[in-house]
């Protein structure tokens, strides 16, 4: 179980630690409420704000979980690939913030350069234009975070990671009542 403080507790700040630990490596999470807390709790303690605490791993956070909208707010970013890194401070990143933009898709609501169908131009994506969208940026950062935690605290589990490919297929079209002018009327087939 790794006991987590949250500075400011959002239900962003929340939701992607969550992830983080439960669904991506595997690990317990349990909130506390006050720096006394998590001084006094037992085992693996990690700390997410500004300022760190002794014998606590601490994350730094950019202030980015905190807001209500970041939909006009500017995203600080360096490095391209594999290296690739958002809302940098100092010599380390607000890894959590930069995990929630990618997996929330916050990036979307801010780019107006649309195709036909509504789509959003890869070529204007942060991911894209840094080269780091051919590798799986969030596990990575997970991953790394998650070593570095082990390192703190070995007690913790070695993280399990599987994959699993799961087939879908998009539908809504078909079901749309927005129809584009000039295509082909909906074709029933003929029942003889």
């Amino acid at each position: 179980m790794l006991h987590v403080l949250l500075e400011t507790p959002t239900p962003r700040a929340r939701y992607v630690v969550r992830h983080v630990f439960e669904r991506m490596l595997g690990w317990g999470v349990a909130f506390v409420a006050s720096r006394e807390e998590l001084r006094t709790a037992e085992g693996p303690r990690l700390s997410y704000g500004p300022q760190p605490m002794d014998d606590v791993f601490h994350v730094p956070a950019s202030g980015w979980l905190d807001r209500q909208s970041n939909a006009n707010a500017t995203i600080g970013s360096s490095g391209t690939g594999r290296d690739l890194v958002l809302f940098p401070i100092g010599p380390s990143f607000d890894v959590f913030a930069a995990i929630f933009h990618l997996i929330a898709l916050e990036e979307e609501y801010t780019i107006t350069g649309r195709d036909e169908h509504d789509r959003v131009s890869v070529d204007e994506m942060l991911l894209v234009r840094s080269r780091a969208h051919e590798f799986p940026i969030v596990d990575l950062w997970a991953m790394e975070l998650a070593e570095r935690i082990r390192a703190a605290f070995p007690s913790l589990p070695v993280p399990h990671r599987t994959y699993r490919h799961v087939l879908t297929v998009d539908v809504d079209n078909g079901s749309s009542t927005r129809r584009a002018r000039g295509t082909v009327p909906w074709v029933h087939p003929r029942k003889n």
